[in-house]
């Protein structure tokens, strides 16, 4: 089955979505795909890869290929054909499916010519969003039930003016992702917020453990109480509506799956929760001086790292810290002013953002330029 479903991809008669292709398929296609469908369009890539500063190696190039055919099985066409609205989606997918994000096939597309010069330079950039609408929120939960869904929608249109954004993620997490989509995923065909007293009675035990998101998976839930709260509130709120607008909110008002007996310990949970928080900062405080010593360290040596490079030109090599960088061209930023990029001479090919490593250092007081940490923030 997977031969032919694999011959079907190369006649261009089915396109798999993404989550297939990353989740579903391992095959070796990939190569078979490159002589097919577009020699012409990858042997002139073949040109550019060794054109790149510095030049792919063979794991960069495997890789990128491997994406592109991705998303030419996905989108079809030619290289030629992928856009930038291409790439934002085959990223994204990448982030969601493979857990990380190798876009060196992106400054080969702008190289190559395939997108233009206009378009950011990095897969980053031109996927990074501002704030999710709330239509865009909801959806992100792939609720089965149209009507719950746009019931929703409309729930949080009403919410939102008085909450901030962190706050009204939050709340879309506990009452969607925690409740509703719980109950899809294990009531298939629910349709109706009036649950049956097995259905209820069922979800409060699947709370009582952690069974989305990355961590903790499998543990006890520490704050099942304030999801409780948000599920009753939000079916006291469709009750208190429906008899200002009933035809709107009326066919919503049925009875609360959380009763006042479920929230009879919040109070105990809140000090346990306060205990928590006290004991993580007596344990911390100790420890206060080591780290604004090591971030003042750091952060000199990031300083004097950007200062090395600021003083060379391109391709020159610097030293700091005991290390030895070179400098690399403008390009190995991929046009952005004022980023400077730096690499290793002793062949290794490992690479520093020395800019953004001074501005992490600056930032957060965090990482170490022989091991820069990975985090995302805005200056």
């Amino acid at each position: 089955m997977t031969n032919a479903v694999a011959q079907l991809i190369l006649l261009d008669a089915i396109r798999p979505s993404y989550e297939w292709l990353f989740k579903a398929f391992g095959g070796t296609l990939y190569e078979r795909f490159r002589e097919i469908r577009d020699p012409a369009g990858f042997a002139a890539l073949d040109i550019v890869c060794g054109q790149m500063t510095p030049p792919f190696n063979p794991t960069d190039r495997r890789d990128a290929y491997v994406q592109l055919c991705r998303m030419l099985f996905h989108s079809g066409g030619q290289l030629a054909d992928i856009t930038l609205a291409d790439c934002v989606e085959a990223s994204r997918a990448q982030l969601q499916y493979q857990r990380k994000n190798h876009t060196q096939w992106c400054p080969l597309l702008r190289q190559a010519g395939i997108l233009s010069d206009q378009t950011p330079p990095t897969m980053q950039s031109a996927t990074r969003r501002g704030q999710l609408s709330v239509t865009e929120l909801v959806d992100a939960y792939d609720i089965a039930c149209r009507p719950v869904r746009d019931l929703f929608v409309d729930y949080l249109h009403e919410r939102a003016p008085g909450l901030d954004y962190s706050s009204l993620l939050q709340l879309g997490s506990k009452l969607i992702r925690l409740f509703w989509r719980d109950l899809e995923l294990h009531e298939p065909g629910i349709n109706s917020l009036h649950l049956s007293d097995e259905v209820t009675r069922r979800w409060k035990q699947r709370l009582g453990e952690v069974r989305h998101g990355r961590q903790r998976i499998g543990e006890r839930r520490q704050d099942p109480a304030t999801i409780l709260m948000a599920v009753r509130a939000f079916y006291a709120d469709l009750t208190h509506w429906a008899l200002e607008d009933p035809g709107r909110w009326g066919a919503w008002a049925v009875p609360s799956p959380v009763t006042s007996r479920d929230l009879a310990g919040m109070g105990k949970q809140r000090q346990h929760s306060l205990s928590r928080m006290h004991q993580r900062i007596r344990e911390l405080a100790s420890v206060l001086p080591a780290l604004v010593s090591s971030a003042e360290t750091q952060k000199g040596q990031a300083g004097a790292l950007l200062a090395a490079a600021l003083a060379v030109g391109s391709g020159e090599v610097f030293s700091s810290d005991g290390l030895e960088l070179r400098r690399l061209p403008p390009s190995a930023s991929g046009g952005r002013p004022g980023v400077i990029f730096a690499e290793a001479v002793d062949g290794s090919g490992s690479r520093i953002n020395v800019t953004l490593l001074e501005d992490y250092a600056f930032c957060l007081g965090v990482g170490d330029h022989r091991n820069p940490a990975p985090h995302r923030h805005s200056r």
